[in-house]
């Protein structure tokens, strides 16, 4: 019985006790440089400050995509020429059913992109074409 009982109390003692998972020190370089500790590792430097931080930031950002060859609505038809897919092009989204698309891209002179397991690619002449692996198919513009 009193095996168990130091057995609890340990326990219980181990239990309320409070976790300090990072140092001081790093946790006020996190307060100052506006990191956290996912970005930490992720472009943001806990040396610096937050405007350091926050300019730096905005230099690596992306340019928005100009998807402008492309706009309009486009259709994705089966081996028969059924149309399966509607999708609209906009200059810098695409989407379908309202969603965007997955990694949407200009390479080498198409339009790329993802839904689920399907690839497609748009050309700025109004077609192109979408694979899976079972299946393909065409991609016209209207």
């Amino acid at each position: 019985m009193k095996k168990r009982f130091i057995t609890t109390l340990t326990l219980a003692a181990i239990l309320i006790s409070p976790a300090h998972a990072i140092s001081e020190k790093y946790r006020a370089q996190l307060e100052r440089s506006g990191c956290t500790q996912v970005t930490d590792g992720n472009g943001c430097d806990i040396h610096k400050t937050k405007a350091q931080n926050a300019a730096a930031a905005q230099k690596s950002e992306p340019a928005v995509a100009d998807f402008q060859p492309y706009v309009g609505t486009w259709q994705s038809l089966d081996q028969n020429g059924k149309a399966i897919d509607t999708f609209t092009v906009t200059r810098t989204s695409v989407k379908t059913r309202g969603h965007l698309v997955e990694q949407a891209r200009v390479d080498n002179g198409r339009l790329t992109f993802r839904v689920q397991a399907a690839e497609f690619n748009l050309l700025p002449e109004g077609f192109g074409s979408w694979l899976t692996s079972t299946q393909s198919g065409a991609i016209k513009r209207h």
